[in-house]
Parts: structure tokens; sequence; C-alpha cells
């Protein structure tokens, strides 16, 4: 009785993947027009056609992609000039004005971070603490690493007495950047507030080593 034999596994080329030559030749010119000419599928007429239009849709795949990428442009350009004019309109102190113009931009651009933040200012000037806070909130929510709505939050808080809340947001501002003298103040005079003196004085401690220049005065006032 002869043996059994074991056929050898058949294999087959990525270029005689008809479908996938003739997409990689349409869109991904010329390294797909190698593997179009390699393939033993495919009728020589098929591959004249293709090789003919290839580098047409080329053309077109480029054109289009460029054209998204100058209507991406045409957008972030179009975001940052209305953030200026809005911008432009609090340096006057005209709040209710940037107001208005934070609004029409966050229209637009609704996940446009710092557009919070400074309609957050901008409330905050005219002493509407509350919707600056939520206003912050907004900003932080579409940027996580926002320090600075981080910081004016945790301002506000002091001022509406909420110090735990106060010293939740310092601690963002200092996770992101630990040499942010300010928050370490403002953080201790947070724990100061609800007796918490060993943490209020590491804190005054930690922003004197930074120069913050208040720091000093805090130490004596309140850990000697």
């Amino acid at each position: 009785m002869s043996e059994l034999t074991i056929p050898t596994t058949i294999t087959h080329k990525w270029y005689d993947r008809t479908w996938l030559m003739i997409m990689l030749s349409l869109f991904v010119f010329p390294f797909g027009l190698y593997g179009l000419w390699k393939n033993r599928r495919l009728h020589k007429a098929w591959k004249i056609v293709v090789s003919v239009l290839s580098p047409v849709t080329t053309i077109v795949t480029l054109s289009i992609g460029a054209y998204l990428y100058g209507l991406a442009l045409s957008t972030i350009y179009e975001a940052e000039i209305q953030y200026v004019e809005a911008s432009y309109k609090y340096n006057r102190k005209d709040y209710r004005g940037a107001i208005a113009a934070y609004d029409t931009l966050i229209l637009k651009h609704p996940t446009y971070s710092d557009a919070y933040l400074m309609r957050g200012n901008s409330y905050d000037r005219l002493g509407n603490k509350r919707k600056a806070i939520i206003e912050y909130t907004l900003a932080i929510q579409f940027d996580s690493s926002n320090t600075s709505a981080y910081f004016n939050r945790g301002l506000l808080n002091i001022e509406l007495t909420s110090f735990k809340d106060a010293i939740g947001d310092f601690d963002k501002v200092i996770q992101f950047d630990s040499l942010e003298a300010k928050a370490f103040y403002f953080r201790g005079l947070s724990n100061r507030a609800i007796n918490n003196v060993t943490a209020a004085c590491n804190d005054f401690n930690t922003a004197q080593k930074l120069k913050y220049p208040e720091a000093a005065d805090a130490l004596k006032q309140y850990c000697h």
C-alpha cells in the first residue's frame, strides 16, 4: 500500500487578490499598479483599463483630501478670528458685548473651551458668579486640562465659601502644573478656612518657595 501523501498547503500571493489590486491601483498609485500587473488572474485588457484610470482617481482623491484639509483650516481660522474679536470687547470692558460675541462663537463651535472660559470671565466681571462657575465647568468639560478654568472656578468657590470645591479645583491646577505658586497659595487659604492648618501651612510654604509674594505674610499670620 502506497504512502499517503499530504498535499502542500496552497498559498496565494498578495497581488493575486484581484479586487484588492484594483482598489490599490485606483487609490494607491503607483504601488497598486505594480501588484495589478503581477496579478495572474486578471485579463490584460482590464489591467490596461485600470492603469489608465489609476492616475485620474488618484488626482481626484488628492483633490478631495486637499479640499477637506483646507475646509478644516478655514473652520479653525474662522473660530480664532471670532475669538479675537470677542476678546477685544472683553479687554475694552464691554462685557455684555463680549458675552454676545462668545455666544455667536460657541453656537458655531460648541466645543471651543476657551470661549466658555472667557464668557465665564465676562459673567464674573458683571457679578454673576454662579453663571460664571457654570461656564468654567463647561470649559473643563470640553478641555479637561484647561487650568485657567479650574483656577478661576476655584477663586469663585472661595468667594462663595465652597472651600472643599475650591480645594478640588486647585488640586487639578497643581496636578497639571506643580510649579503654579498661586494655586498652592489659594489652596492654602481654602484649607485654612476649613481649619486644616497643617495642609494650609504646607501650601503656604510651597508657595513661598515658588516666590509667590503673599505667601510669606500668610505663613506669619497662620503658621506661627
